[in-house]
């Protein structure tokens, strides 16, 4: 097992003042990386990778809900994406997310996704992450770290 250590820096200087951050997050326990870059065609969304409750899932691109721990993904093109996270509920309801990630832009989910609202005692768990160029064919890169 390894850690997995994800520095982000922000670096701007306004009116002369340094205003810059640098966060560290690290996660421990990690067996596993998926790493792949995929060119995608406009106003079709492209399954990225899925997550299911399974402890050992079948199905190319899906990771188990208990062993997901990070996910990146970057757009390394100019144009805008849309990202979709589908969520399911304990009751089997399904609920869509989508989120803009303009050109050359980032995207990040952590195991706090995995599990959403446990505290207004509904739980819903990640199951699809999608990806739409909005205007021209894209690229894009994604970074998995399972347990």
């Amino acid at each position: 097992m390894a850690t997995l250590t994800s520095k982000i820096y922000e670096n701007i200087t306004l009116n002369g003042n340094d205003l810059g951050a640098y966060t560290t997050y690290n996660i421990d326990n990690i067996n596993n990386i998926d790493n792949r870059i995929l060119t995608l065609v406009t106003n079709s969304y492209t399954t990225l990778f899925s997550i299911d409750p399974a402890q050992y899932p079948t199905t190319a691109g899906t990771f188990s809900t208990g062993s997901f721990k990070y996910a990146r993904i970057t757009n390394k093109s100019n144009n805008n994406v849309i990202l979709a996270v589908s969520t399911q509920d304990n009751n089997g309801n399904t609920y869509d997310c989508e989120f803009t990630i303009s050109g050359s832009s980032s995207f990040m989910l952590s195991t706090s996704f995995a599990t959403i609202f446990p505290s207004l005692g509904q739980t819903q768990y990640i199951t699809d992450v999608k990806i739409q160029p909005l205007t021209n064919n894209a690229t894009v890169e994604y970074y998995i770290a399972t347990a």
